[in-house]
């Protein structure tokens, strides 16, 4: 018997994703009590690659929500039915390392499409249909 199944949390843990990167649909924002921490932002999913993602909830830290609202933007409803993807990975928590979920930031910025670079070789040799304007086709003694 394992520590999960005789104390499960409802919080997500590093170890719940399974060593994999995790694609998940953010369905609520709630505050929880925490006990001496107070009350914390938790996120809950309605899909997920998880089981686990799925069934608990991500309590957010200031990485984690920043990240969110670098993809999705600073107000927090506007994050409902948003993909995010967590993964796990070492982080610093009161002065040691330790597991912890993180939020991989994927940019929505699609660069427009630009036209390709013209090269040395081909100001050197222009197209053979170049049309030359009347009145400037005379020839340059070098």
């Amino acid at each position: 018997m394992k520590r999960e199944d005789v104390f499960p949390s409802r919080w997500l843990k590093a170890a719940d994703l399974e060593g994999k990167k995790v694609r998940a649909i953010i369905g609520r924002l709630e505050m929880q009590e925490m006990g001496d921490d107070g009350e914390k932002p938790v996120l809950f999913f309605t899909r997920a690659q998880n089981e686990a993602v799925k069934n608990k909830g991500l309590v957010l830290n200031s990485t984690n929500w920043e990240s969110i609202e670098l993809m999705h933007g600073p107000e927090s409803d506007d994050w409902l039915g948003k993909e995010i993807t967590l993964y796990a990975t070492k982080v610093p928590f009161r002065g040691k390392m330790t597991d912890g979920i993180r939020i991989e930031y994927q940019s929505t910025f699609v660069a427009p499409k630009m036209p390709p670079a013209k090269t040395k070789t081909d100001e050197r040799n222009p197209p053979a249909h170049t049309e030359i304007p009347d009145g400037m086709n005379d020839e340059v003694p070098f």
